[in-house]
């Protein structure tokens, strides 16, 4: 009790094998398809790449989409041709309600009508 609440979660290491491959896999083959186009197209490929990804990712969209919503990043990173479990299931932060643009440059800007 010296060091407050023991968690179990953090006292059990022993996890599957496959668990550790499924949480790096997007890291993976991140790094395979850098190492393809260095090798295919040289060295400026993949640094190319990775700085359209991180321009893509500083830039920011209009304020009344979803925090989450880059389509700029999902389709340099390749999701736009997928369908995950956030296209079909209803997040929350993803969610696609309609808004009235207006009224909400009007409360970001102080103006009332």
């Amino acid at each position: 009790m010296r060091y407050g609440m023991r968690q179990i979660a953090n006292e059990v290491t022993a996890k599957h094998p496959l668990e550790h491959r499924l949480a790096e896999w997007e890291n993976t083959q991140e790094e395979l398809k850098m190492s393809l186009a260095r090798n295919t197209f040289g060295m400026h490929a993949p640094i190319k790449m990775a700085m359209e990804r991180s321009l893509v990712i500083k830039a920011h969209g209009p304020s009344m989409l979803p925090r989450r919503s880059n389509l700029g990043l999902d389709i340099l990173m390749g999701k736009d041709e997928t369908i995950d479990f956030e296209d079909f299931l209803n997040v929350p932060e993803m969610s696609t309600d309609l808004v009235d643009v207006h009224t909400v440059m009007e409360r970001q800007l102080g103006i009332r009508v």
